[in-house]
């Protein structure tokens, strides 16, 4: 998926509040964390937190994704918009 800020700012004009959070949520931090420079050749996979074996809770607790690194650590990331 590829965007540019144009579009993603368009988009997200026709999104309610809480369907931006979801779309940040689901698409956009998960596409940084596997793309940007920063974060690229750490990150080997990203999670939805609910969906991990490893979540110590089975509720919305404000973790909102997993990243797993190259070198086994495990980050636990909050998404803001």
């Amino acid at each position: 998926m590829r965007y540019n800020y144009r579009r993603l700012s368009d988009y997200l004009d026709t999104l309610s509040p809480g369907e931006k959070g979801k779309f940040f949520e689901n698409e956009v931090a998960p596409w940084i964390l596997k793309n940007h420079p920063l974060f690229r050749q750490q990150v080997k996979k990203v999670i939805p937190f609910l969906k991990w074996p490893g979540a110590w809770s089975k509720k919305d607790i404000g973790t909102d994704l997993i990243a797993l690194t190259h070198s086994s650590e495990v980050w636990a990331v909050q998404i803001k918009c």
